[in-house]
C-alpha cells in the first residue's frame, strides 16, 4: 500500500504546471492562455513591419519583426491589472532605444484586466499606445491574414505554431 501512494505522489509532484514552452512566472501563475494572446497579439499588430538599426551596430539588414524571437522580460500585477512587457530579439540583439531608431514604432507591452484574456490596453515602456483591437471580419485583418498565408514559411517558430493553432493556414504533411 505504501508502494502505491508513494508512486501517486511521484506521479502527481511529476505533472505540475511546469510546461517547457513557457517562461517559469507564467507556469507558476497560471497565465498562458494570457501569455498566447498577447505574444499573438504583438506579432500580429507588427505583420511587416521591418526594424532598422543604428548605423554603430553595423547591421545592413533590416529585418522583418515577425521573423524575430520575442522574449518575455517582465510581468507585473497592479490590484487586478497584469502586464506583459516583451521585447524582440535579432540573434542576441535586444531591440530597444539603445539599438533601433524606429524602436517607437513597437508596442511590446500589453495589459489584461482580471483572468480574462481581453486586451484593456497595449504599451511601449510607459507611454499607453493603443486599446485599438482589431475587429475580426474588418479589411485590416483580412489584409494581414492574407500576408500571413503568402508569407507563413518565413516567420518566427512560435508564430508559425500559433498560426496553425488559430487554423489560419493548413499545414498538410
Amino acid at each position: 500500500m505504501r508502494l502505491i501512494i508513494c508512486f501517486l505522489i511521484f506521479v502527481i509532484l511529476s505533472c505540475n504546471s511546469e510546461n517547457p514552452e513557457y517562461p517559469k512566472e507564467i507556469n507558476t501563475r497560471y497565465l498562458r492562455s494570457q501569455f498566447d494572446v498577447a505574444k499573438w497579439e504583438i506579432y500580429f499588430s507588427h505583420l511587416n513591419s521591418r526594424c532598422q538599426f543604428y548605423s554603430d551596430f553595423n547591421i545592413k539588414d533590416s529585418p522583418l519583426l515577425e521573423t524575430l524571437d520575442l522574449k518575455l522580460i517582465g510581468l507585473e500585477k497592479h490590484h487586478d491589472t497584469t502586464c506583459f512587457n516583451f521585447t524582440f530579439y535579432y540573434d542576441s540583439i535586444k531591440l530597444d532605444a539603445g539599438s533601433l531608431y524606429n524602436y517607437m514604432i513597437l508596442c511590446t507591452g500589453i495589459a489584461f484586466k482580471g483572468s480574462n484574456p481581453k486586451i484593456i490596453y497595449m504599451f511601449n515602456g510607459s507611454t499607453v499606445r493603443s486599446d485599438r483591437k482589431f475587429e475580426p471580419n474588418s479589411d485590416e485583418v483580412l489584409k494581414r491574414i492574407k500576408y500571413i498565408r503568402k508569407s507563413y514559411p518565413h516567420f518566427n517558430t512560435w508564430f508559425r505554431k500559433e498560426i496553425e493553432k488559430r487554423n489560419i493556414v493548413n499545414q498538410s504533411k
